[in-house]
């Protein structure tokens, strides 16, 4: 019998303090799936109030109070 990896997802600064984790995903549940278990995402409008928002990985969706890089367009 085979188990799913059970994986941590961290949100940390760039100092890597962390800020919030999610713990109990499986490896195959994508990185923007587990962020909207952790209380950072379930709690943003007392974390991030006055335009305040948190930088993310390129996976992240584009939301208000959570900034993914821009990722310019492959070229056709």
């Amino acid at each position: 019998m085979c188990t799913p990896l059970i994986l941590m997802q961290l949100i940390t600064s760039p100092s890597l303090k962390i800020w919030d984790y999610v713990l109990g995903v499986t490896g195959s549940t994508h990185d923007a799936e587990a962020f909207k278990k952790s209380y950072t995402y379930l709690n943003h409008e007392m974390l991030f109030p006055h335009g305040q928002w948190l930088w993310a990985d390129s996976t992240y969706l584009l939301l208000d109070w959570c900034i993914p890089p821009y990722k310019e367009p492959d070229a056709s």
